[in-house]
């Protein structure tokens, strides 16, 4: 723990999840924060601040394999996926690198978040597109205070195996100065 921002905990080391039901509440994180996941399920991460992190050291990439950001969610492969995962109410600014990016996902939701001033993708979903399953977007706000940056949402997305489906909802959102 760095300090404290108001009531919150400041955080500024990495974090690595591996388990089912883990929320993450609460708390604020800068600087060289990160979250890092595998085979994670039911993952909440909700009423929580980031902001000022680290500079990016690795260059954006537009194919697969960008396995960078201050959250990234993964599994490895499309036979373990991570699964039902929530953003919640967060407040991500200034944030360098991609805000949350996830591969082999399934079933994601992002409701009622601020992306301010985001240097790379505030959301990006990666590494050959399997990601899929209901994947929604409701009530979130992508700003830059002047024209630029990454993609406010960046998807690389699979139907998913055998009958699976992936819909995506984008609804309510608000998007001001995105580049792409």
């Amino acid at each position: 723990l760095a300090g404290k921002e108001g009531e919150k905990a400041v955080l500024t080391g990495a974090i690595t999840i591996e388990a089912k039901n883990v929320t993450i509440e609460g708390l604020s994180f800068t600087g060289d924060a990160t979250i890092r996941g595998k085979q994670v399920i039911n993952f909440t991460f909700k009423n929580n601040h980031v902001y000022d992190t680290t500079e990016a050291a690795n260059a954006w990439k537009e194919g697969s394999g960008y396995t960078y950001g201050f959250i990234y969610i993964n599994s490895g492969s499309s036979n373990s996926l991570s699964q039902n995962l929530a953003f919640l109410n967060n407040k991500f600014e200034n944030v360098s690198d991609a805000n949350v990016n996830m591969a082999y996902v399934y079933n994601v939701s992002f409701d009622s978040n601020l992306f301010k001033n985001f240097d790379r993708d505030a959301i990006r979903f990666d590494t050959g597109g399997y990601n899929y399953g209901a994947l929604a977007f409701t009530n979130n706000e992508f700003t830059q205070d002047s024209l630029g940056g990454y993609n406010g949402i960046y998807f690389r997305i699979y139907g998913g195996p055998g009958d699976n489906d992936t819909k995506v909802l984008i609804e309510g959102n608000k998007f001001v100065n995105i580049g792409n």
